[in-house]
């Protein structure tokens, strides 16, 4: 006679089979010889089936079990007695007898022993239509260690708890959704539902589910074909993804990564009709497929080398399809048979027929794209906004619009979200808002926009198409005043070709353009996310209106009084210290991880000023390929040194491994990370460009500083003072003496420092790194004793805005504030989580 399953094992079938239970009304998966369940029976069942297994496992932790049956012991089995007997007179199956032995009732087949003693595996027929499949994200996710029926039943009360849940799988709570959850020996985890239907709407909500149920998880369709995947931009087209020769060729050249591990395959990522077009370039992008999550990590953060030159490495993530007729997530306008939604206006019809007079932003993927007109005679706000669904079914958990402004000034709203940060803000914050980035005036698309020269073709021979150019070195002699003379003569032309719109963009004028489209939402308060400049913008707001606040998060914060004083030096408090992180942590690393290292933080450092010397006197000479070409120099890798202390986690590997190839004489890297790579190409003469981000934060910035006009040497004498604060003060300084000769002069609604700070209608959270190159700390500590009643959280991190680190403590405490505007206590630090050099990012 065998040995009766361990009660263990019956509590968790047991477990999976109350999941099964039908429940009222009936469904299509319900028989006529079953009866339906109503949800109050169903959960009571639930609640006694988790009180149950939670003293099984009390009992099974005690120090030394008793060899024969407890009373704790008795009672745990009588009371599955009487959880089976429900059950079963549900079922209407057949009971099992109690017995000291206890056996299995026949529900489903256990497969092999558990990995370890917290985790049991159910055997589940293989459907790959109803598969959902997530791996874990990075090596730093831990291992699901619980049962399978644990995060099954966590599924379904996180499912029948969510109304927009529930509206998108047309089911009411109780109606089981998940028939079984699977977890495989590669940490990776199958989710197997009924329908087709119920994949879709949970493939379109995995955003939520996932993150709540599954940290850590990141969802995709189905189990890899092959291997894992990410893709490596600018590889030559030359090369043959087929040929195994080429295959092996790479994974040679990347073996410091790869470790005698495969390449499973490659192709190209574009389609096969594109391979006609594809000819017609030089340079494409490959998808490579690798066989774990870990390795396609490592080399994503390392990135992919190809005949010496480390190439943009990024994952691949797979999306569900988006409906351009009717803005669903799930098919394509050509299979839609639902009624059109406009794109401009929301309203029922296609966005072709559209009537509305605003001008609409292409959306991509998002909704509603509108520009909002604010003083129809100044200026037109572009809009992007990804819709609550509690707001679009009225429910009362909508909380209106959240503003975001990612920083500048100068940058885009709109940008932002279209990209993947929109996701992390939305899974921070939740879907009670609507997600709203706006270019501020003067910025991308908004109009007018600002443009101190009239055309591209214009500013290209002038030399102000790009960051790059637009700082020379201030060290060098004779810079300052070259970078004046040619201050003098921008700022006359735009003083002729702005005149109309150039004194309404500032940073009240975009206070007072928020406010406008709180009130278009039919809100009387602001919810606002700011990063960077965008605090700033938040504090000007707070000032102005500061009983229309409902919430504010300010990230990465400048010290506003010093900003609207004129002050650049106060913003250089923290860069050389980011820099020695660089150099501390490359000697911390070691040889195998930091490229650039050597035998203390001091020799790394005077390595780099080496590098410097190196560069003034001898530019490194770039030539990628006839269209591609050009020179790194002193003012360029300042500039790059600048750009990646902001993001030391993601970008110090491949600063070492750059720092390294530079001093072989292999600029490469760097001239592409500059961003350098093409030689300038526009439609027309007259043509503008939405990326305008130096001409708006040039006219922001100095709209909003008071007149300096200084002689050549008072700005010397100046910038030899912020100089000594900081090294890298000729990166930053020369936007300063960008305002010499401005042609308007300070607008009146501009605010006097003094004036700055009030009591809010709600609590403002700043947060603020220990270390951050451009927002110092001591700048949070200042703007935040403006606004009593406000909170700093400080997180134990060097770079630009908390988003520069991972930290799911700080993560934590933004999400509390967003419900219920609760504030850390006074002087909360919160950790990170990762290393500057992790295993595998080595050159």
């Amino acid at each position: 006679m065998s040995k009766p399953p361990p009660m263990k094992l019956l509590i968790e079938t047991l477990c999976d089979t109350i999941l099964d239970l039908p429940t009222a009304p009936l469904t299509s998966r319900t028989t006529p010889k079953t009866r339906s369940v109503s949800t109050t029976t169903l959960e009571k069942i639930i609640s006694l089936g988790l009180e149950l297994r939670t003293s099984l496992a009390q009992h099974e932790a005690l120090p030394s079990p008793p060899s024969t049956p407890s009373p704790e012991l008795l009672a745990i089995k009588a009371q599955l007695d009487n959880l089976t007997s429900k059950v079963d007179s549900l079922t209407n199956s057949p009971s099992p007898s109690p017995s000291p032995e206890l056996h299995a009732p026949p529900t489903r087949v256990v497969a092999s022993a558990p990995r370890d003693s917290h985790v049991i595996r159910t055997a589940v027929p293989r459907d790959a239509s109803l598969d959902i499949v997530l791996h874990p994200v990075s090596t730093h996710t831990k291992p699901i260690n619980k049962p399978p029926s644990d995060v099954r039943m966590q599924l379904h009360k996180y499912i029948w708890n969510h109304n927009h849940l529930q509206h998108l799988l047309s089911a009411k709570p109780g109606t089981p959704v998940i028939r079984a959850v699977v977890l495989h020996p590669d940490d990776s985890v199958r989710v197997l539902v009924y329908d087709q239907h119920q994949r879709r709407a949970l493939m379109c909500d995995s955003s939520y589910w996932v993150k709540q149920c599954l940290p850590g998880y990141s969802i995709s369709y189905g189990p890899p074909a092959h291997g894992h995947t990410i893709v490596v931009h600018g590889v030559p087209t030359t090369f043959k993804p087929r040929s195994e020769v080429s295959k092996a060729d790479l994974a040679k050249e990347n073996s410091h990564v790869l470790r005698d591990q495969p390449i499973l395959n490659c192709h190209w990522l574009t389609h096969k009709r594109a391979a006609e077009l594809r000819t017609a370039k030089t340079h494409s992008s490959l998808v490579i497929h690798v066989p774990t999550a870990s390795l396609a990590q490592q080399l994503v953060a390392s990135r992919v080398a190809f005949d010496g030159v480390l190439l943009r490495t990024e994952h691949i993530v797979l999306r569900a399809s988006k409906c351009y007729n009717c803005f669903r997530t799930g098919h394509i306008a050509a299979y839609c048979h639902r009624p059109a939604t406009c794109g401009n206006c929301a309203g029922p019809h296609p966005t072709r027929a559209c009537s509305c007079p605003h001008e609409s932003t292409p959306c991509k993927d998002i909704h509603e794209c509108p520009h909002v007109a604010v003083n129809s005679a100044t200026a037109a706000i572009a809009l992007i906004r990804i819709p609550s669904p509690y707001g679009l079914n009225g429910s009362d958990a909508y909380r209106g619009p959240l503003l975001i402004n990612p920083g500048g000034p100068g940058a885009s709203g709109i940008e932002t979200v279209l990209t993947e940060t929109a996701q992390q803000l939305l899974e921070l914050v939740g879907d009670v808002y609507d997600l709203v980035g706006f270019d501020p005036r003067g910025v991308g698309r908004s109009t007018p926009q600002a443009q101190r020269i009239p055309s591209q073709l214009q500013a290209a021979i002038w030399g102000e198409e790009t960051l790059f150019g637009a700082l020379p070195p201030l060290s060098i002699p004779g810079n300052v005043g070259l970078t004046l003379a040619k201050a003098e003569v921008s700022n006359a032309v735009y003083g002729q070709s702005g005149a109309d719109y150039l004194p309404f963009i500032n940073t009240p004028y975009t206070a007072e353009d928020m406010m406008q489209i709180v009130r278009a939402h039919g809100r009387d308060k602001l919810s606002y996310y700011g990063f960077s400049y965008g605090t700033v913008l938040g504090a000007t707001v707070a000032s102005l209106y500061p009983d229309s606040i409902e919430r504010m998060v300010l990230d990465g914060v400048l010290d506003a009084q010093e900003y609207y004083a004129g002050n650049v030096t106060a913003n250089l408090l923290d860069t050389d210290k980011a820099v020695n992180v660089f150099f501390q942590a490359c000697y911390e690393a070691g040889p195998d991880l930091c490229a650039f290292y050597d035998s203390s933080a001091k020799q790394i450092s005077a390595n780099l000023d080496a590098l410097y010397e190196q560069l003034k006197e001898a530019p490194i000479p770039v030539l990628i390929n006839e269209a591609s070409f050009g020179f790194v120099d002193y003012g360029m890798l300042r500039g790059i040194i600048r750009d990646v202390v902001y993001f030391p986690y993601q970008y110090f590997p491949f600063l070492a491994q750059g720092l390294a190839l530079l001093q072989q004489g292999n600029g490469t890297a760097f001239f592409e990370f500059a961003g350098t790579t093409s030689t300038f190409s526009c439609d027309c003469a007259n043509s503008t460009n939405p990326d305008n981000g130096i001409d708006a934060l040039l006219t922001v910035g100095c709209n909003d500083a008071p007149v300096q006009n200084y002689s050549v040497s008072e700005w010397q004498s100046q910038f030899d003072t912020a100089a000594g604060v900081s090294e890298y003060a000729e990166v930053y300084f020369g936007l300063a003496l960008r305002c010499q000769s401005w042609p308007v002069g300070t607008s009146s609604r501009v605010p006097s420092p003094s004036s700055l700070g009030g009591n809010t209608s709600a609590p403002i959270l700043f947060v603020a790194n220990t270390i951050d190159p451009a927002t110092p700390h001591v700048g949070a500590v200042a703007t935040s004793a403006l606004f009593p009643g406000s909170a700093l959280l400080t997180q134990n991190s060097t770079g630009h805005t908390s988003t520069s680190a991972t930290s799911n403590c700080t993560a934590s405490i933004v999400a509390r504030y967003f419900v219920d505007a609760s504030l850390p206590e006074d002087g909360t630090i919160c950790q990170v989580e990762g290393e500057f050099f992790p295993a595998g990012a080595s050159a």
